[in-house]
């Protein structure tokens, strides 16, 4: 088999991987049944992931690490904080509409337990999200150091203010970021 028809096998049990893990979860999905939805065999799992949890490895890195690129772009402390925590939440709201399923899948797999396969694969991710974050929040703070000492909790809660806003029936329009941003800058300058 050609390095192209490698990669295209590849690939395909990536895509099956995820959809079913989205989908199912991991622990209720099966080799067998990633292999049949890919049309792959076993043997072509084993060699290129060696196991189930190679193969979710190698998906919580697809899916997530560009997440984690794009955040880091986005996640300029300028001194313009209304506008910087506009242009979070707009690069949330663009991962989001481009890439729904990983957005949820990340954050959904992060309330499995901790003991989870999902969690321990996904858990790197949020620590790297959580500092990129968190050193916005620092940065920030240069230019209003009423939020210093803060910078955690700001982390901690804006994907979450964030989050309610996308699964809301809010149309994503100026009047509603503006909204956002009004209410998520309430908490950081009162």
């Amino acid at each position: 088999m050609s390095n192209e028809d490698q990669n295209l096998v590849r690939d395909q049990l990536l895509k099956t991987a995820f959809g079913l893990f989205y989908r199912k979860g991991y622990d209720d999905t099966g080799i067998q049944e990633i292999c049949e939805g890919s049309g792959v065999t076993k043997p072509s799992l084993y060699y290129h992931f060696g196991n189930k949890e190679g193969l979710l490895m190698e998906v919580a890195k697809l899916s997530c690490e560009p997440f984690i690129a794009g955040l880091k772009q986005a996640a300029k402390a300028t001194g313009d904080t209304p506008q910087d925590i506009r242009n979070i939440f707009l690069w949330y709201c663009d991962f989001s509409a481009n890439h729904p399923r990983e957005l949820s899948w990340f954050f959904s797999g992060l309330l499995s337990p901790k003991e989870s396969d999902t969690y321990k694969a996904l858990f790197p991710y949020a620590q790297t999200h959580r500092q990129i974050l968190t050193q916005f929040f620092s940065e920030t703070s240069l230019y209003h150091g009423n939020i210093r000492g803060k910078e955690l909790y700001l982390a901690l809660s804006l994907p979450g203010v964030i989050h309610g806003y996308l699964t809301s029936d809010l149309p994503m329009n100026d009047q509603v970021i503006t909204q956002f941003v009004q209410h998520f800058l309430h908490g950081i300058f009162s």
